[in-house]
């Protein structure tokens, strides 16, 4: 295996457990690669604000690829190497055919939630509590407000504050008379990924995980083949298929096991921790 310089993970079905949670195994690990010289970052359907008290916890400050690659932030310098946001237009057509199939959705800004029924802002993209309350709560910061979104002109004023995803969830049936209405509408300005089972994400096109690592890849000065990934799902897709060493967690989608470099233990067992210690740690390179 080629050295290592930048390690790049999803979170929710790949570094966090059940709940959300982050084990003291996976941190620990990360904190070792971190000191051997490794740069690691997160690479998460998560918007930033969802992403942070997992770094204050592990006490670092790396840039982060969130909303899927709508953004690419340096929380060091506060700069945005890369925002994509949602076109208020098609984004708006979507809006409706939402509602009017009863699939639940949120709006994911930077530092911004809203959505059309009260839910827990520290809900998980899966729309389940996970830890976060806890963890805003030990690093002294403010989580965002929630805006309960109740009409259109509401809609349209949430997207111009700039908004990096739509998060869906629904039952199958009606997630797959989404993919329809995506399929057959061809929006030129939005796509869709799958981030989990009854999970849709809905983005600008162009967005994708693997271009803010290539964008962070440029601006550390390391060669992509210096770079490993670790991914589950249909949204981490680019990402593994693309990066020279690639994992995927077991309890991962199967259609992107034959693009992964190893197919590793499961995000319940964390499996990523003991990927890095197996396969990673010895090849760092400061």
């Amino acid at each position: 295996m080629a050295g290592i310089r930048l390690i790049f993970t999803d979170m929710d079905g790949t570094l966090l457990g059940r709940g959300g949670i982050l084990s003291e195994y996976n941190a620990n690990v990360l904190r070792k690669a971190s000191d051997k010289g490794a740069i690691v970052c997160m690479a998460s359907g998560r918007p930033y604000w969802q992403i942070l008290p997992h770094l204050v916890r592990l006490g670092f400050n790396t840039p982060v690829v969130a909303c899927n690659g709508a953004y690419v932030y340096d929380p060091a310098t506060d700069e945005f190497l890369r925002k994509m946001l949602m076109p208020v237009d098609q984004t708006m057509k979507a809006l409706s055919f939402l509602d009017e199939h009863g699939i639940d959705w949120s709006l994911y800004g930077h530092y911004t939630l809203g959505s059309p029924t009260p839910r827990s802002v520290f809900a998980n993209h899966r729309g389940e509590d996970d830890n976060l309350e806890e963890e805003f709560g030990a690093i002294g910061r403010v989580p965002p407000a929630h805006t309960i979104l109740r009409t259109q002109e509401d809609y349209i004023n949430e997207l111009n504050k700039g908004i990096g995803k739509i998060s869906a969830i629904g039952t199958l049936e009606t997630l797959d008379e989404l993919a329809e209405f995506f399929e057959k509408e061809n929006f030129p300005g939005i796509q869709m990924h799958k981030t989990g089972s009854v999970v849709r994400d809905i983005v600008p096109t162009g967005t994708s995980k693997w271009e803010g690592i290539e964008i962070l890849a440029k601006r550390f000065s390391i060669s992509l083949d210096e770079v490993c990934v670790f991914g589950d799902n249909m949204n981490d897709f680019e990402m593994i298929q693309k990066c020279k060493t690639s994992f995927v967690v077991s309890n991962g989608d199967e259609r992107i096991f034959p693009y992964a470099t190893h197919v590793i233990d499961s995000n319940a067992n964390d499996g990523v921790g003991k990927a890095i210690e197996e396969y990673i740690m010895d090849n760092i390179i400061a």
